[in-house]
């Protein structure tokens, strides 16, 4: 029995240990497998939730570079904008001691003016440093005054634009002069990019009022400087006086021509980017018909003809027509222009804008592309309003007229049915980032406006496709310009190359550019490092707080017409909503005080109203002098002035409405008026191209002067409801002699200087562009 116990119990122990390594063997296996399996599922898991984590933060890094890198350019602008305006207004005020200490009256030289013009050119065609100040370089004409023997020679420069303190690390002047025989055939001061018009005696080279340098034919500086530099935001030149000594000593005699080579450069780069080359002996006849011989886009008026909703010209009644739906094709189109051109040469306007050409989605949900902000193919002309030839028409007998044609165009993004947008291999064409959200830069570049399908422009075959179709249509079209649709959602880079593209294709080309936005800093970039102008929304609004508040509207009157159009426009509805029930003056006033931030105030576009804004007329309550007054402002103050169609007739209309056909011979008074505002504006070098000078505000007047050496015209305005007296003191600059009587360029009022000062009488709504020119020996 004991023997039988014995094994069983080492049988029972064997079983034990047997079963103790099997378990502990099979966990081992089992948890080796499991640790296996368990690496394979954690390893895939993990990779899937690493990759959407990191693809989360990755792209949202990226995006925050991005934005930081937007927010840097805006910072940087503010600060050249303060630091030129320091640097400025210290110089000035170091000049004006200077003078008041020498018994001068005057804080800057007497300006040299049209007698003195000895040669000009045509500005924009600058070599661009997209740094905020190439108008500052670009130079527009040279003046030149020997005067009497005991005289110093005097020289002008005029600049396209002179932004206040452009020569603290932006501009560089350089003149050569040359005379008699002999002198240097090599560019001084390391110049390069120029050809040298002739050997030259004598080199400036001028920093700022501070830093200048003469040097000799040898490359010897000299001891001797520049007198009386002075840089004028006033008259937008620089001015410097030179010993006639330094002259004589060279073998220069009195009356002598001396020719001028006038060169800009920027700070840290001698390259060229502007030059004029002149004779002293070129005495300019005709100065004024030289100067209105030179197009310069500032200054000139601008008209949108919505194509589908101005003029049925071929009245074909194309498939899908229904006049009935704002949402449908009208029947407008370019020969309807064409038949409408002697009305639109009759208003004295410069510009005809006209809405995107290209075959556009229809019938999508029940909407047509007649706005053409839906391209199906950017390549084809919408058959709505012609084929190419008579685009090609168009643009030639607007020619005819002296009238340049604008095309809108579209470089963001594809119509809802593109097929680009559903074909595969198309894919990376688009951005994938959804709609906008946010204000940040990256999503309003890389994410898709209102769905349309959002082009990816850094993909070098979308930039070559755009690039391609756009000169098609200045070629083929013969077109001489852009309005640039959406540009805060193209990255710059894109837009630089697109508009260097384009300049190869037509002299003179000219792009300006929308940006929906009421920031003057962000809206001021555009133009200071991508396009040659951009809408001005700024003043846009600022006009409709001021002269479109409607007093008898309740806020419960707002409301109403708010809600009318809020699905399609929500960003007017609010604005509508929160609309002041008078706005002042002050507000204009605090809004020109930004020009300091733009590279060419003088060339934004301005406006009060268009096709994404319920009409003037709708903010009005009806009252067509609100309406007469801010057109009269809009025609009187700096920039290049854009008419909606059907403004000129005082037509109305909320969101959606704003886009009604033309409402022709609709009050013919509103237009005849408008028609002389236009007209005067055209008569008058100092309402184009004249600097813009605030002479005073109040709650309901203001009055500001454009100013030129040989023209100033005050502008006065009475906003308030019944008539006011408005004293108008001259400028500090002001060429305006004491006793001078001025003329009403709109009516036969006539106002004289007593003791600096103007007494303008002026009914409710009331206005007046006031002239005074320089008597022509």
């Amino acid at each position: 029995m004991g023997q039988v116990n014995n094994t069983q119990q080492e049988g029972f122990w064997r079983e034990r240990r047997a079963a103790a390594v099997g378990a502990v063997s099979g966990l081992i296996l089992i948890g080796a497998v499991g640790y296996l399996v368990g690496a394979i599922i954690g390893a895939v898991v993990g990779g899937i939730l690493g990759g959407v984590v990191g693809l989360l933060v990755g792209n949202r890094i990226t995006a925050r570079v991005y934005d930081a890198k937007a927010a840097a350019r805006w910072v940087r602008n503010v600060h050249d904008a303060v630091k030129g305006g320091i640097g400025h207004g210290i110089d000035r005020k170091v000049v004006a001691l200077r003078r008041r200490a020498r018994g001068a009256v005057r804080e800057e030289l007497e300006p040299l003016s049209l007698g003195d013009l000895r040669a000009a050119r045509a500005t924009g065609n600058v070599v661009r440093l997209h740094d905020g100040f190439d108008a500052s370089r670009d130079i527009f004409a040279v003046y030149a005054r020997e005067g009497a023997p005991d005289q110093r020679y005097r020289f002008q420069v005029e600049l396209a634009h002179y932004r206040p303190g452009a020569e603290y690390g932006h501009l560089t002047l350089h003149l050569l002069l040359s005379f008699g025989e002999g002198g240097s055939a090599e560019l001084p001061f390391g110049l390069s990019g120029a050809a040298l018009a002739r050997p030259w005696k004598l080199a400036l080279k001028i920093e700022n009022r501070h830093q200048s340098v003469i040097v000799d034919a040898s490359g010897q500086e000299l001891r001797e400087k520049p007198e009386d530099i002075c840089f004028s935001s006033t008259y937008n030149h620089v001015e410097l006086r030179l010993d006639k000594k330094l002259l004589a000593e060279r073998g220069w005699k009195a009356g002598e021509p001396i020719q001028l080579q006038v060169c800009t450069t920027g700070k840290d780069d001698a390259k060229v980017v502007a030059e004029l080359s002149c004779g002293t002996d070129q005495l300019v006849r005709e100065p004024r018909k030289l100067i209105d011989g030179l197009y310069r886009w500032e200054g000139k008026v601008i008209y949108y003809a919505v194509t589908d909703r101005f003029h049925d010209g071929d009245k074909i009644q194309h498939a899908g027509m229904n006049k009935a739906d704002p949402e449908r094709f009208h029947g407008g189109d370019w020969q309807g222009i064409i038949d409408k051109l002697d009305y639109l040469k009759s208003l004295e306007v410069d510009v005809i804008w006209i809405s995107c050409p290209y075959l556009n989605d229809k019938d999508f949900f029940g909407k047509d592309g007649f706005h053409g902000y839906w391209p199906h193919d950017f390549f084809a002309p919408d058959p709505h309003f012609g084929d190419m030839a008579k685009l090609k028409e168009l643009s030639d007998k607007c020619h005819e007229r002296g009238l340049k044609l604008m095309l809108d165009v579209v470089v963001n993004h594809m119509g809802y049915n593109h097929p680009y947008a559903s074909d595969p291999t198309k894919k990376d064409w688009f951005n994938r980032e959804g709609n906008v959200r946010g204000l940040g830069q990256y999503h309003m570049e890389r994410a898709a406006l209102a769905g349309l399908p959002d082009l990816n422009q850094d993909n070098p075959e979308v930039a070559k496709h755009l690039i391609d179709a756009h000169k098609m249509w200045i070629q083929q079209g013969g077109v001489d310009a852009f309005r640039m649709d959406a540009i805060r959602h193209v990255p710059e880079t894109f837009l630089r190359a697109f508009h260097q593209e384009m300049r190869k294709c037509r002299e003179g080309y000219f792009a300006v550019g929308e940006a929906f936005w009421v920031e003057p800093n962000l809206v001021a970039g555009y133009q200071n490092r991508a396009v040659d102008s951009m809408f001005d929304f700024p003043l846009a609004y600022a006009l409709r707080d001021v002269f479109a508040a409607d007093a008898s509207r309740s806020f419960k009157g707002r409301l109403k017409l708010a809600a009318s159009f809020f699905m399609d426009n929500p960003n007017e509805a609010i604005r509508e909503v929160l609309a002041p029930e008078g706005g002042s003056m002050y507000r204009l006033s605090a809004l020109f005080a930004e020009d300091r931030l733009f590279d060419n105030p003088r060339k934004l576009a301005t406006l009060v109203d268009n096709h994404d804004m319920i009409r003037f007329m709708s903010d009005t309550g009806g009252d067509l002098r609100q309406l007469e007054i801010a057109l009269a402002f809009l025609l009187a103050c700096r920039g290049i002035p854009a008419i909606y169609y059907g403004t000129e007739v005082g037509m109305a209309g909320g969101s959606g409405a704003n886009r009604n056909d033309m409402e022709w011979g609709k009050n013919p008074e509103l237009t005849e008026r408008f028609r002389k505002m236009v007209r005067a504006r055209r008569s008058s070098l100092a309402l184009q191209l004249g600097s813009q000078e605030e002479l005073g505000v109040r709650t309901t007047s203001y009055a500001f002067a454009r100013m030129r050496p040989e023209e100033e015209v005050i502008c006065v305005f009475n906003n308030a409801s019944e008539e006011r007296v408005i004293d108008v003191s001259r400028h500090e600059s002001s060429r305006i002699p004491e006793g001078a009587e001025l003329a009403d360029l709109l009516s036969e009022r006539r106002v004289r200087v007593i003791e600096g000062h103007l007494q303008v009488a002026l009914p409710p709504k009331g206005y007046g562009y006031y002239q005074w020119r320089e008597a022509v020996a």
